[in-house]
């Protein structure tokens, strides 16, 4: 379940006593900006977290690819949502889209040793994929990895397994053989089938590292 700032108590809050065992993360639109003023200045406000426990905040991000009008509040947008995530001790699940340069260099200028995350639904090079892991940041992969044409099967081979997470963008990007169709958790399989043939390691090491790393990430047992 995820809420952005404004609706968490409302959304976010239902939705955990609604349901045992829904747990929450707090959204933050990449392009809507919701929790900076249209002067373009931060809030300075803090959702209350007590009620509920939170495991994250994202996604947040910056999105370049449909629109570069509120980039400035974009970035204005992620500083805030960075600066919660160091107050309150949660990773950021980051979304980038045509702005990994600048995604890297904004976490890079907030990280003062305790930031965390995950860059979610990774796609980029293998030098960017070695600034996120050097910023303490995890890579989430998903069913990009199986698409010929990717590429990504090449940077992975580069990068140590105990900084990636499994993903879905569920209903989004299935891997194959589901590509176009709606995507889902049962399809994680396929993408750790993926990197166990990448790496030439066994499947069972890639389930299990990588399920120890999200459990790292989110502090869950």
């Amino acid at each position: 379940v995820t809420a952005d700032a404004v609706n968490l108590e409302r959304v976010a809050f239902t939705s955990y006593e609604r349901e045992v065992g829904v747990f929450a993360g707090i959204k933050g639109e990449k392009h809507c900006v919701a929790v900076v003023r249209h002067d373009g200045h931060s809030t300075g406000e803090r959702p209350t977290l007590s009620r509920v426990e939170i495991l994250h905040f994202g996604e947040v991000g910056l999105d370049y690819h449909w629109d570069t009008t509120f980039k400035e509040q974009q970035q204005e947008a992620l500083r805030y949502q960075a600066d919660l995530a160091l107050h309150y001790n949660l990773p950021l699940i980051m979304h980038t889209r045509e702005a990994m340069a600048d995604c890297i260099e904004l976490i890079r200028s907030k990280q003062n040793g305790s930031l965390t995350g995950i860059f979610h639904c990774f796609g980029g090079t293998l030098a960017e994929a070695q600034a996120i892991i050097e910023l303490g940041f995890y890579l989430g992969i998903g069913g990009v990895l199986t698409y010929k044409k990717s590429g990504l099967a090449e940077v992975l081979a580069g990068v140590p397994l105990d900084r990636l997470v499994l993903e879905t963008d569920a209903p989004y990007l299935a891997p194959d053989p589901y590509r176009g169709k709606r995507n889902e958790s049962s399809h994680i399989p396929y993408i750790a089938a993926h990197i166990a043939k990448t790496l030439k390691i066994p499947m069972e090491n890639v389930a299990s590292i990588t399920t120890k790393n999200a459990k790292d990430i989110f502090k869950s047992e």
